[in-house]
């Protein structure tokens, strides 16, 4: 006696309830017209009718494709009727469903799945975020005072969870994967920006020896002239104002000149490429066969998911800003002048302070009476 070979579930329907309440059951079968009149026997839904059908290839697939709705739609449940698996939707969510069921095109259904899920998450992270935040202190507050808080994830935050669990495991997550990656020209400034402050940085970094230097001289030299007893500690301490002032100047410049630097690099960039600076281009990478589905574009406002590829823009700033840039910041100069007289003004303030304690030191001496012998 031999058995029949076990019927695959192979068919992914979307069965409407067919009370007008928009009310439907995501689910799969081996014969959609089968389970049809199953439900309507067993559901007490005697005007159920299907919406739409997919004939999915393999049962790992169809059984994906069924998971990531089930978790798109979870927060749209309904217990109307007798079972699991029924979904009250929204005219969005049905036309939705409806291109992903009418599509040709296996790997792209199961992409329109798997974006599914990405966007749910998209339309509750800020919302999960805030609860998070709200969690983290509660435990901090659990530890600090002891436990007082329950902190296991629950609604949206727990629903994220779940949602973000779905998008990184399974057979879906295996094989596509969510990209939103900035416009390359902010990378070539970014890249820009570190060649230039390179730049900046070797130009300023002599400036605390520059000005010591000029400290060392100027204490000598000031010293021996307005106070040549006190010509040493009047040079040393010149010298060591002089190379703090001056790092700390070229650290002052570099800081200026790196603000500026990033201005001017923004300024051009968003006259040349306007309203992509700050955008994103979103897509979905099939790794199985090799391609990209596209999202959005980084001038477009709207996300659609459409069987058209990812294409980077190819950006070389090289010559047009790059260099010219370069070249601008090795010509300037960088020479720490504020610091240098500031430091030049010290070593004459301290010959200048020697003498005048030289003086009050003699003043003093001169001033003293002799001491009296005590008579004998």
């Amino acid at each position: 006696m031999t058995t029949a070979p076990a019927q695959r579930l192979q068919y992914l329907y979307l069965i409407a309830s067919g009370n007008e309440d928009n009310i439907f059951k995501i689910g799969i079968s081996h014969s959609p017209t089968q389970r049809l009149e199953q439900i309507k026997r067993d559901y007490n839904v005697p005007d159920a009718y299907i919406l739409e059908f997919m004939d999915v290839p393999s049962r790992d697939e169809v059984f994906a494709i069924e998971n990531a709705l089930h978790t798109r739609f979870d927060s749209k449940q309904s217990t109307k009727y007798p079972g699991r698996e029924w979904f009250k939707l929204s005219p969005k969510d049905l036309e939705d469903l409806r291109s992903l069921y009418q599509e040709n095109s296996n790997s792209f259904a199961q992409a329109s799945a798997y974006y599914g899920i990405i966007e749910e998450m998209e339309r509750i992270s800020d919302v999960a975020e805030t609860e998070d935040m709200k969690r983290r202190k509660q435990i901090h507050h659990n530890r600090v005072h002891g436990k007082t808080y329950d902190t296991a994830p629950k609604g949206i935050l727990k629903r994220y969870n779940d949602l973000s669990r779905k998008s990184s495991e399974g057979i879906l997550a295996s094989r596509f994967e969510f990209h939103r990656i900035q416009h390359p020209i902010v990378k070539a400034l970014n890249e820009a920006r570190n060649d230039i402050l390179e730049i900046i940085g070797e130009k300023v970094k002599p400036c605390g020896l520059q000005v010591g230097v000029i400290g060392l001289m100027s204490g000598m030299v000031l010293g021996s002239a307005i106070a040549p007893a006190a010509v040493s500690p009047i040079t040393w301490g010149t010298t060591a104002i002089g190379f703090i002032a001056g790092s700390i100047s070229g650290a002052a410049r570099k800081s200026k000149e790196s603000e500026a630097l990033t201005i001017s690099l923004n300024n051009w960039a968003d006259h040349e490429y306007p309203n992509t600076r700050l955008q994103t281009m979103e897509f979905i990478e099939d790794k199985t066969e090799h391609k990209s589905l596209l999202i959005r574009k980084y001038t477009e406002s709207k996300p659609v998911l459409r069987k058209e590829p990812a294409l980077m823009p190819r950006i070389d700033i090289t010559q047009t800003i790059t260099k010219p840039m370069k070249d601008r910041y090795s010509n300037k100069n960088y020479f720490p002048k504020v610091a240098t007289v500031a430091t030049i003004a010290c070593a004459g303030f301290f010959g200048l302070a020697s003498v005048e304690g030289q003086d009050n030191n003699r003043y003093s001496f001169e001033q003293t009476p002799p001491a009296i012998e005590r008579l004998t």
